[in-house]
């Protein structure tokens, strides 16, 4: 059985009243007597799954890390995420960024913030960081708007939480026209969720998720919590950056497909 807990990080920031289902979903797999239960969970799965640990002993949480947890966790590596976004801007030899994002309402947020503050601090790029009312393409805008008395001074990076904010960003620079991207502004998403269908403007620089990697291993730790002797694991696995026009240019990215 599959089920959606219906959370919606966009339309929490963005102060939308939810009724996260997981837990009700936890206890109806509970009372159905399934072998095994994987948690995809953008929250504390904790209480939760003390109500029905006495029904279901084997659970692989997916992406939320609980420190000391009393079952199998499967995490992408967040902070890299924030890391490999500023390592790359640097290595193009950027040295002013803008993170937007939500604000730290959900684990993946605060380990990208940390892992961009760490690596603006070892690579000497000074980290402005600018609060967004949501995930979506018109809070990257709207954003980028108060941005642009700013992006003129010296060339420097959009960093944003994720793809749709960033193509928000791109949207509005395009419109813009004084400021050519990536010469001027080079910008950055974080999911690797968006693809050029062929009608964009420029490939969006991103980093890529290993969601489908995730997946194999939470099943793989769901017969492996099954075993006599199981020892729980947690499970990090690496990301990896996808450049493109956004930052490297036409050539570059062509010299990289």
């Amino acid at each position: 059985m599959m089920a959606n807990s219906l959370f919606n990080a966009h339309e929490l920031a963005s102060g939308t009243a939810q009724h996260d289902l997981q837990d009700e979903f936890l206890e109806h797999f509970a009372e159905a007597r399934t072998g095994g239960v994987m948690v995809a969970s953008m929250r504390d799965p904790t209480s939760g799954i003390a109500r029905i640990r006495n029904h279901v002993r084997p659970i692989v949480v997916v992406n939320y890390d609980v420190p000391g947890a009393d079952w199998c966790t499967v995490l992408m590596d967040n902070v890299q995420v924030g890391r490999a976004a500023v390592d790359h801007i640097a290595d193009l030899g950027i040295r002013r960024a803008f993170f937007v994002s939500i604000p730290d309402i959900v684990q993946p947020v605060v380990e990208r913030r940390r892992g961009l503050r760490q690596a603006a601090a070892e690579r000497g790029v000074r980290l402005t960081e600018i609060d967004a009312a949501g995930l979506m393409a018109a809070d990257g805008r709207r954003a980028a708007e108060d941005l642009l008395p700013l992006l003129a001074r010296e060339r420097c990076a959009i960093l944003a939480v994720n793809d749709k904010v960033a193509l928000g960003v791109l949207q509005l620079l395009r419109e813009h026209g004084a400021l050519r991207v990536p010469d001027d502004v080079a910008v950055v998403g974080m999911d690797g969720d968006h693809r050029d269908d062929g009608a964009d403007w420029m490939t969006l620089t991103s980093i890529e998720l290993p969601g489908f990697a995730m997946g194999a291993e939470g099943v793989r730790l769901l017969a492996a919590e099954e075993e006599h002797d199981h020892v729980h694991e947690r499970v990090a696995l690496p990301v990896r950056i996808r450049p493109g026009e956004s930052t490297i240019g036409s050539a570059g990215a062509r010299a990289g497909a």
